[in-house]
């Protein structure tokens, strides 16, 4: 046991000083260490997936939910959710209807795209009625007008922002909504950032003329020629610009895996284009699923393989790289992006990812986090390319004008609820906004000297 002990000391020792938020990961962090780096109006609600005793053994077959409350002032306060089972397959059947609703849509097919919504809006119902004990806590009042949210288990998919408050109004409407991985991270030291450092937006806007060359065992998963052009993305990615002058736009054959591996802490990453998440194949009845070309990797790879930026390797649009398009969550957390204020991954999907309890959700959203990024952005579905294109405009100008990270998509996403056309909370409440929801340095939106 010694040696085990010493060993482990020696693992930490050397995780600390390669990975500078490690040692707080680690470090237990008091009640008034969280409390302390709360503001007068935010409330963190921190979610626990945990099994009841069953002879002082814990039972996974009887799962719970329950959540922690903890403001600025009072006490810490408890809330019981009750059997983990009702809300997991609300969890479940909402995705994967805003994922056939999606899909629908893209194929023009309205009739199926209706009933993917009435699923969904059934789903969201039933998350709402079961979480309805822990809203009820924090609507009642006037003071709490931000929210902080670890989720845990499948709650890590769920958007917070579009349960209702029991009163016929989104909470989004009333809250501006972040996460984090656990409270603890609200206690540990906030990572440098550098806003000289360049600003990167990366455009890969889709399938071209040529095919990519043939790649390695990640690439034969994810088949990136089936992916259509988005004829929007141009168009957000020079939006993007005009906004923030100073940014470099890398464009079709210039965003490449390669060069964006290239990166040593960019102030601020954007990358719009597509992305592919695999994960439920099943592959023991048909076993040439592409996802099932992972299934012999280690299981701890596999899990962050199942999640990939499409970049332009993969359409064959990238002379003299050795890369094959795909970077997966498993790269992106190896990437210098200590100090980045901010990774945008407007691509679908790409907020998606395998929960955990206690463990958050292996995918992108874990990688950035790894990488050292202070805010992720991105989807948890796949929502129209002008939708998005809207959501992501109005958010970098409410960012440009001082507004807090998570306050500023919020007002994007309420600009979209009200507009009658993007009213469903299918097209607004898919993107959210992990880490850091304060305002952005203003000196990335100056105009270049």
């Amino acid at each position: 046991m010694e040696v085990l002990k010493q060993r482990i000391d020696t693992l930490e020792a050397d995780l600390s000083r390669e990975i500078p938020q490690f040692a707080s990961s680690i470090r237990p962090a008091r009640c008034e260490d969280i409390r302390s780096q709360l503001q007068p109006d935010e409330l963190l609600i921190e979610f626990v997936d945990y099994a009841e005793l069953d002879d002082r053994v814990p039972n996974p077959r009887n799962r719970r939910y329950a959540a922690f409350l903890l403001g600025r002032s009072g006490d810490l306060r408890w809330a019981d959710l009750g059997p983990a089972g009702p809300i997991d397959r609300a969890v479940q059947d909402l995705i994967a209807a805003a994922t056939d609703w999606s899909a629908s849509l893209a194929r023009n097919e309205k009739q199926a795209a209706g009933s993917a919504e009435g699923t969904a809006r059934d789903a969201l119902r039933i998350l709402s009625d079961k979480l309805n004990p822990l809203i009820a806590r924090f609507t009642q009042g006037k003071e709490v007008q931000r929210l902080r949210v670890a989720p845990d288990g499948m709650l890590n998919l769920v958007p917070f922002g579009a349960l209702s408050d029991g009163r016929g109004h989104f909470l989004i409407e009333r809250f501006s909504i972040s996460y984090v991985s656990a409270g603890r991270d609200l206690a540990g030291p906030a990572l440098p950032g550098d806003p000289g450092s360049p600003m990167i937006i990366a455009l890969s806007p889709g399938a071209g003329a040529k095919r990519p060359a043939p790649g390695s065992l990640t690439a034969s998963a994810f088949r990136a020629e089936r992916l259509e052009r988005l004829e929007g993305a141009e168009l957000e990615a020079r939006d993007l610009q005009k906004r923030m002058p100073k940014a470099l736009l890398l464009g079709e054959g210039e965003a490449t895996e390669q060069r964006v591996k290239q990166l040593h802490h960019p102030a601020l990453l954007h990358i719009v284009g597509h992305g592919i998440v695999r994960g439920n194949e099943d592959c023991q009845s048909a076993p040439a699923n592409p996802g099932c070309q992972l299934a012999g990797i280690d299981p701890a790879a596999r899990v962050m393989s199942l999640s990939a930026i499409v970049l332009e390797e993969a359409y064959g649009r990238a002379s003299g790289s050795s890369q094959d398009g795909l970077l997966t969550a498993l790269e992106l957390q190896t990437l210098d992006l200590q100090g980045s204020e901010m990774l945008v991954l407007s691509q679908c999907r790409m907020a998606d990812g395998v929960p955990s309890s206690g463990e958050g959700v292996f995918g992108m959203r874990r990688a950035a986090a790894i990488a050292g990024v202070k805010t992720f952005v991105a989807p948890l579905w796949k929502i129209a390319d002008a939708t998005q294109q809207a959501l992501m405009g109005r958010f970098y100008q409410e960012l440009s004008t001082g507004r807090g990270r998570a306050d500023a998509l919020r007002q994007a996403q309420l600009q979209l609820l009200r507009n009658s056309r993007t009213t469903s909370f299918l097209q607004w409440a898919a993107v959210i906004l992990s880490g850091d929801p304060n305002p952005l340095p203003q000196s990335l939106f100056a105009q270049p000297q």
